[in-house]
C-alpha cells in the first residue's frame, strides 16, 4: 500500500508530493459529513488518490490509483496505517485530464462512491467504527491539477 504522510507543494499551478507518497487536507472551511473531493491527473504515471474524512490525525478514507489500471480503497489510521477496504476495482488506464471523486456519506455505516470523469465505478462501506467527519484531502506521489471539493 502506499506510505505516510509527507509535504505537498505547488509546482507551475501543479500539486506535486514532495516525499512518498505525501498528503494534504483542506483546513478550512469546515465540510459537512456527507462531501465529496476530486482531482485531475496531470501528466505523469505515479500513484495518486483523492480523500474524505480526514482528520487533523491523518485519519481518512482513500481512493488510491496504482499502476493506472487499479483503484485500492483504504481506512487511512494516523496518516500512517492503510487498511484496504476489499476487493479493489480495476479500471481502464488513466490518462492526463481524467477525473477522480470521492464521495463519503452515512454516519452509522460510511457508503464511499467513486466517479471517473463523472461516472459512478463502484462503491464501498465501512460499518467498523467508520469516520463519521473530516476534511477532503489529496494524496500521491505524483502531479494532480483542479482539486475540488464541496458538502453533498
Amino acid at each position: 500500500g502506499p506510505g505516510g504522510f509527507n509535504d505537498m507543494k505547488i509546482v507551475s499551478n501543479l500539486c506535486l508530493g514532495t516525499g512518498f507518497p505525501a498528503g494534504a487536507r483542506v483546513a478550512t472551511p469546515t465540510f459537512a459529513a456527507d462531501q465529496k473531493a476530486s482531482i485531475q491527473r496531470a501528466n505523469d504515471s505515479n500513484g495518486f488518490g483523492v480523500m474524505v474524512r480526514v482528520n487533523s490525525s491523518g485519519d481518512g478514507y482513500l481512493a488510491y490509483v496504482d499502476g493506472d489500471t487499479s483503484v485500492t480503497f483504504y481506512k487511512v489510521v494516523g496518516g500512517s496505517t492503510f487498511n484496504e477496504i476489499t476487493p479493489n476495482v480495476g479500471i481502464t488506464a488513466l490518462g492526463a485530464g481524467d477525473t477522480l471523486e470521492l464521495r463519503a456519506t452515512g454516519t452509522s455505516t460510511t457508503t464511499l462512491e467513486l466517479f471517473r470523469n463523472g461516472v459512478s465505478v463502484t462503491t464501498r462501506t465501512d460499518s467498523t467504527a467508520p469516520y463519521t467527519s473530516g476534511q477532503p484531502g489529496i494524496y500521491g506521489n505524483s502531479t494532480i491539477d483542479n482539486f475540488s471539493a464541496a458538502d453533498l
